[in-house]
């Protein structure tokens, strides 16, 4: 009879919530070149199958081969180079890797179904990046992994990378808006090697601090962290920090001479901006939960924009003007 109380007790400990897993967010590496004529005629139809999948996660790294006058390289020529390598597709771009799989130089970019293989699939842990400014002339990421199911992963690496989520700069092959600008590497470029905890709902916290770059764009940054198996290079979980994230550690935030009100929220077609009177131009943002640019506006005292079609789940507006920045959250529900 103990033996059986015994074994009823591990099986309902078993099928607890506790150990449930997590949905595992999708990252695609895009490996690109701000000189290369290719990409500039590949990479639209990329960004708009992107824009059409908020939920994906997006890093661009500029490698120095074929063009090395590519200005994104030469910001950090090092780390650009070592990532490219860490996949062995160092010589040609433009070039995808999701979820770690790199991805044939023939394959259809702009293919509505292009990240079909890679959804609706779970993770044992969670990733959560956040971002600080520190003292005014540094930048901390800290990153949480947090176990939430059994797992039995053996040797992870751990990526966590800087990037700005746009930045407007008219390149020599024609292109002059470019999304997810890999800036630094706060790990290995090729990944940092990390214990996991073993016990569920136990955590590893990575953190990195490095100087404030002269040409980063604070308010844009990002801090991203992919969590891969060492051998496969295999994306085991991703995640980048969220923009409430930046409004309350990087400068000119947060400000409360920017009161806005957001309705209806829900929303799910439309979405009505009241600023109040005075307000100077601002411009919104819409991002997804994770992090991924999903929208912009150019907003005046009382708006009304379209949403793009988007999955269920809560967003952030983030409003910027010349007074400061806020961010909101709301529901969208379609």
């Amino acid at each position: 009879m103990q033996y059986l109380i015994k074994a009823f007790c591990w099986l309902a400990f078993l099928n607890a919530p506790l150990y449930a897993q997590v949905p595992q967010s999708i990252i695609v590496e895009h490996f690109t070149n701000t000189v290369c004529s290719t990409c500039a005629s590949r990479n639209p139809s990329f960004y708009a199958n992107l824009a059409n999948h908020p939920a994906v996660l997006h890093l661009a790294v500029h490698p120095s081969s074929p063009y090395a006058s590519c200005q994104f390289n030469q910001h950090n020529p090092a780390e650009n180079d070592a990532r490219t390598n860490y996949y062995g597709i160092y010589g040609g771009t433009p070039r995808l890797v999701i979820q770690g799989n790199s991805l044939s130089t023939s394959s259809d970019y702009g293919n509505a179904a292009l990240f079909a293989p890679y959804q609706s699939q779970t993770s044992p842990l969670s990733l959560r990046p956040t971002l600080h400014l520190i003292n005014n002339d540094s930048v901390r990421v800290s990153t949480t992994v947090k176990i939430e199911a059994i797992h039995n992963l053996g040797d992870v690496r751990l990526f966590v990378a800087l990037a700005e989520d746009t930045i407007f700069y008219a390149a020599p092959n024609g292109e002059d808006q470019h999304y997810g600008v890999f800036r630094r590497a706060l790990s290995d470029p090729q990944g940092l090697p990390l214990a996991l905890p073993s016990m569920v709902g136990d955590s590893a916290i990575y953190t990195a601090t490095v100087p404030i770059h002269s040409a980063w764009n604070l308010p844009r940054l990002r801090a991203i962290a992919i969590l891969q198996h060492a051998d496969t290079r295999q994306v085991i979980q991703a995640a980048q920090n969220t923009p409430n994230d930046n409004a309350t550690n990087l400068p000119n935030a947060p400000s409360t001479q920017l009161p806005i009100n957001l309705s209806p929220n829900p929303a799910s077609t439309h979405l009505t901006v009241v600023l109040p009177d005075q307000t100077p131009p601002t411009v919104a943002k819409l991002y997804s939960a994770n992090g991924k640019l999903c929208a912009t506006y150019t907003l005046d005292q009382n708006t009304t924009v379209a949403l793009p079609a988007l999955y269920d789940g809560i967003y952030w507006v983030k409003m910027e003007n010349k007074n400061g920045i806020l961010s909101k959250k709301i529901a969208i529900m379609q």
